[in-house]
């Protein structure tokens, strides 16, 4: 049970490392952003990441699985929307090339392996 709570962790401060380089790359790719938007953003990802995470080590039965489980779904559902459905200028078949797109490209890539880990244990522990 300890390297599963562990894995658990893991994954939540990976997932919120990678979501803060991904909205920094967010203000260098598509400049309408300023910097008090994405500051902004950031803290409150980082609260939310802080409250799974929290909730995740103090206790990894059904209540941290259950908000893990929501967040991250949430997460999923909003990035496959935003980068990959949607006609908007972030999306990752339409967006300008640039210095930063390739750098964007891959932190879009390598969010939904980490949230699909996430729901997986949220998944998990609900069953146990």
């Amino acid at each position: 049970m300890k390297a599963f709570r562990e894995f658990g962790l893991l994954v939540i401060v990976a997932h919120w490392g990678v979501v803060v380089w991904h909205l920094l790359l967010v203000a260098k790719v598509l400049p309408s952003f300023t910097t008090q938007q994405i500051t902004l953003v950031i803290g409150s990802l980082t609260l939310a990441h802080l409250v799974v995470f929290l909730a995740w080590w103090i206790r990894p039965n059904r209540f941290g699985g259950l908000l893990l489980l929501v967040f991250l779904t949430v997460a999923l559902a909003a990035g496959i929307y935003e980068h990959f459905l949607s006609s908007g200028p972030n999306n990752v078949f339409r967006i300008a090339p640039g210095q930063w797109t390739t750098a964007f490209q891959a932190s879009v890539a390598m969010l939904p392996p980490l949230e699909l880990s996430g729901i997986w244990l949220g998944i998990r522990t609900l069953r146990h």
